[in-house]
């Protein structure tokens, strides 16, 4: 979890040099991050750096410490069981970038959505509005488990995309 706005910039240009495909400039890129994200974490820092990146650039909630708290409080207030739970908010605390809000349409090359029709991690509503808003494949996977096509017999589905191009819609099981 970032801890301080120290370490930033390092992190921000070690980030853009993997970006453009080089390797960040060694102990001092990585000891940034490990300022950051806290080299016990049990974590590549790399890895929880473009996490915090996507997660925090893109979320639409407050970046500021004490306003998350006090909507966790107000959730608990209102269900005492899960509303302590704020997400991707925790690691967004001192996030010094506003998110752009994206504005999606449909592309021109060939992509494949798949959704998990029982997990609550990815809510399988979310594939069916994001198919209806890009377009694509969207292969439905008949299971509660996030993350679970790669050990599936029908990974093969997903696999063939790479290679073919071609989209897969239907179920998967």
């Amino acid at each position: 979890m970032i801890s301080s706005v120290e370490g930033f910039t390092d992190a921000a240009t070690s980030l853009a040099e993997l970006q453009e495909g080089d390797t960040p400039q060694g102990a001092p890129a990585r000891a940034a991050t490990q300022r950051l994200f806290g080299a016990d974490a049990g974590f590549d820092p790399f890895n929880v750096l473009q996490y915090n990146a996507v997660m925090c650039n893109d979320g639409t909630g407050s970046h500021n410490a004490n306003e998350i708290w006090a909507d966790v409080q107000r959730r608990v207030q209102t269900d005492p069981v899960s509303g302590y739970r704020a997400d991707t908010a925790l690691f967004c605390g001192s996030w010094p970038w506003v998110a752009k809000p994206w504005q999606l349409t449909p592309g021109h090359s060939p992509l494949q959505l798949s959704g998990h029709l029982q997990e609550d991690t990815t809510p399988y509503v979310w594939a069916v509005a994001m198919h209806k808003q890009v377009g694509g494949g969207l292969l439905t996977i008949d299971d509660d488990v996030h993350g679970s096509l790669p050990d599936l017999p029908c990974a093969q589905q997903a696999i063939d995309f790479f290679h073919t191009r071609r989209t897969q819609n239907g179920a998967c099981r």
